[in-house]
Parts: structure tokens; C-alpha cells; sequence
């Protein structure tokens, strides 16, 4: 949850947790000794940090470029600083190959985005089943940034009902939602689209875990 906290008491007692360098190793782990693996996050990309304040998406786009994801989400810190910062931002994860899922969002009216208009669903196929991936981002996404008036977006459930009647006729045997709306919205939402199999959480920042090796500070909540 406090991934970004790292003291210098915490470095020389060797208690810091998180960080991209760290995400990017266990992944690379992960993959070496699992087949099968889909590597996602729900959103929140920009925004908390110095270098971002300083040099905006281009930071972020050059990490994320080379963290090998899979498929994602947007999180309503991306809007924070308009379309203008967040359309370069679309076109690095493209050239990438890091789908951004979009079933909620609409950018077709919007100048800056709509030549990053994002898919409403991805379908990738793992050992011959077909794996259909949605994503959304909180609606009240339009007030709390600043995505301009040209940005719609839809209420997840509505809009994930919809997307999942469209994959299931075309033969998806597995469905995974990457959202960020927040731990109990979430909840709400694998209640109200019971097709979902898996859903990949944010914006609440919810530590959910069941070991005990976790830093003092976070307790687990779920």
C-alpha cells in the first residue's frame, strides 16, 4: 500500500518493500518458472512523485515501456494534467505492446485522444482457451481530473454486462476485469457481472493479504 516509503532506516534494515526495480525482477521470476502468466495493473500510473511532477508522462512512459505488461487500465490520475499529457502517454504503451483497456471510456469526441480511442475488451488465447480482458475506470473521473468535456465515461457495471455479452458469443471460456474504482465498488461489480472470473483492483490502494510478512505499517484489509 506504501510502496513508494523507503527511509534510510528502512534500506539498512532491508525493509523496503515495492518500487519498479523490485516489480520488474519478481515478474521476470514469475516468468521464468510459470508458463501461463498475464502481468496486469489497475491504474494510477502518474501522479506522487517528484519525477513526475517534473517531467510529466514522458517518465512514466519510459518505465512502463520496459516493464513488459501485459494488458492495463487507466486510472483517474491519468487525466489529471488533460488529454494533452495523457495522448503520448496512450501511443508509447501501443508501440510497447501494452494493451490499454478501455470498456467504459469513450475519447471519440475528444480532438487530442480520439486517435487513441482504447479497445473495450482484448481476447488473448493461453493454451486454446480464450481469455476476454475488460477494463474501466471510476466515472466520477469526470469531475475529480481534468479529462475535458470531450471524455465520456460509462458506469462499469453497465458497460462490463454489455462488453461480456459481445465476448461470450464469440467462444471466451475465461473473463478478467481490470478496474479502478475502488475495493468496495469492485465488490459491487463481480456481484452485479457474475461472468467475471478474476478482477484486478485499484484506486482504493486496498492491502489484501493473507500472509504475515508484510511492513508494520500495512495491515492487511482483506
Amino acid at each position: 500500500k506504501f510502496g513508494g516509503r523507503c527511509f534510510p532506516e528502512d534500506k539498512i534494515n532491508g525493509s523496503c518493500y515495492g518500487g519498479v526495480a523490485r516489480i520488474v525482477a519478481k515478474v521476470k521470476e514469475i516468468r521464468q518458472n510459470e508458463t501461463n502468466v498475464l502481468f496486469m495493473n489497475g491504474g494510477d500510473f502518474f501522479q506522487g512523485t517528484p519525477y513526475y511532477t517534473l517531467l510529466k508522462q514522458s517518465v512514466i512512459s519510459d518505465v512502463m515501456s520496459n516493464m513488459s505488461y501485459d494488458f492495463v487500465c487507466l486510472g483517474n490520475h491519468e487525466f489529471d494534467d488533460g488529454p494533452g499529457n495523457l495522448a503520448p502517454f496512450l501511443a508509447r504503451m501501443k508501440q510497447s505492446n501494452v494493451t490499454v483497456v478501455g470498456t467504459n471510456t469513450d475519447f471519440s469526441e475528444d480532438e487530442t485522444l480520439r486517435s487513441h480511442n482504447l479497445p473495450k475488451s482484448a481476447i488473448t488465447v493461453i493454451d486454446d482457451v480464450k481469455i476476454g480482458i475488460l477494463g474501466a475506470v471510476i466515472p466520477d473521473t469526470q469531475f475529480t481530473s481534468n479529462p475535458g468535456p470531450n471524455v465520456k465515461f460509462s458506469g462499469e457495471i453497465e458497460s462490463f454486462q454489455k462488453e461480456v455479452a459481445n465476448l461470450t458469443s464469440m467462444g471466451v471460456n475465461i473473463i478478467i476485469a481490470i478496474t479502478h474504482s475502488g475495493f468496495k465498488r469492485e465488490i459491487e461489480i463481480v456481484e452485479e457481472v457474475p461472468e467475471i472470473d478474476i478482477l484486478v483492483g485499484g484506486h482504493t490502494n486496498t492491502f489484501l493479504y493473507t500472509g504475515t510478512d508484510y511492513p508494520k505499517e500495512n495491515k492487511p484489509e482483506g
